[in-house]
């Protein structure tokens, strides 16, 4: 008789003790990685304060770093680097979690995360129609960006000498080689 798995759900999730590991659900699956490298940080703290700057200077929503839980379905818990929220749809916006998908997720590639971010999570976030999907990556210093929803994905690249642009974020200007610097 095959031993049937039971998926781990956002009970078991909130019942994981605080450790120094980013702990996340997807399909009921547990995953664990260390905490980011120094310069994974560096990008987040540079991205962050742009979007925040300009997501506050247009009254757009919220801007939220990691570790802030997004709950996309009880078996289905991920902890993205970045998000942003519309203030349209603020409501998602809980006590202790974010209550679906965010309009914009961020993720930034550390070598423990790579075939999470690039494959399971991009299906994740495809199933649940996230609207944008931003894949950093620190070695090659490019972002590349994704359409998510109904229709098949777009994706374009943008490298460290290029200027970011956003659809979900009208008017965003990104200069990469500031996202990137350490």
């Amino acid at each position: 008789m095959a031993k049937k798995i039971v998926p781990f759900t956002y009970d078991d999730y909130a019942s994981l003790p605080q450790d120094r590991f980013i702990h996340q659900i997807i399909d009921g699956e547990h995953f664990m990685n260390p905490s980011p490298i120094p310069y994974h940080q560096d990008i987040s703290r540079n991205l962050q304060r742009i979007l925040v700057e300009f997501v506050e200077r247009n009254d757009l929503g919220k801007i939220y770093d990691a570790p802030i839980d997004v709950v996309l379905s009880d078996t289905n818990v991920v902890v993205p680097d970045l998000i942003f929220i519309s203030r349209a749809r603020t409501s998602i916006i809980l006590e202790k979690y974010i209550a679906g998908p965010p309009d914009l997720v961020v993720e930034i590639l550390s070598p423990g995360t790579r075939k999470l971010d690039l494959d399971l999570k991009l299906k994740l976030y495809a199933r649940f129609r996230v609207p944008e999907y931003w894949i950093i990556d620190p070695k090659q210093k490019t972002v590349r960006l994704y359409r998510l929803g109904k229709a098949a994905q777009e994706e374009k690249l943008f490298h460290e000498d290029e200027v970011l642009t956003s659809p979900s974020l009208p008017g965003l200007r990104i200069p990469l080689a500031e996202v990137f610097r350490s």
